[in-house]
C-alpha cells in the first residue's frame, strides 16, 4: 500500500485533472471538504475530493453529470 504522502500526491493530481474537466466543460464549481479546508490552514485526515457544482435546474443537472462522468471515468488511466 503506498505511503500516506504519495496517495496525498496522487490525490492533488487527480484534483488538478478533474478542474481541468470542469475547465473545459465550463462548468462553476467549488473545491469543498477536506481538501479545502486544508487550504485554509485546518487539515483533515481524510484523502478524498468533495466538489460543489452549480447547474440551473434538473435538465442541466443530468446533462452535467453526463459530461463530469464520462471523462472523469478516464481519470487515472
Amino acid at each position: 500500500m503506498p505511503q500516506r504522502g504519495a496517495r496525498a500526491a496522487v490525490l492533488k493530481e487527480r484534483l488538478i485533472q478533474i478542474v481541468g474537466v470542469f475547465g473545459e466543460i465550463r462548468l462553476p464549481y467549488m473545491v469543498i471538504g477536506a481538501f479545502a479546508l486544508a487550504a485554509w490552514g485546518r487539515p483533515r485526515a481524510t484523502l478524498d475530493l468533495d466538489f460543489m457544482i452549480q447547474t440551473a435546474d434538473s435538465r442541466e443537472t443530468r446533462e452535467t453529470a453526463n459530461l463530469i462522468l464520462c471523462p472523469a471515468a478516464r481519470i487515472g488511466k
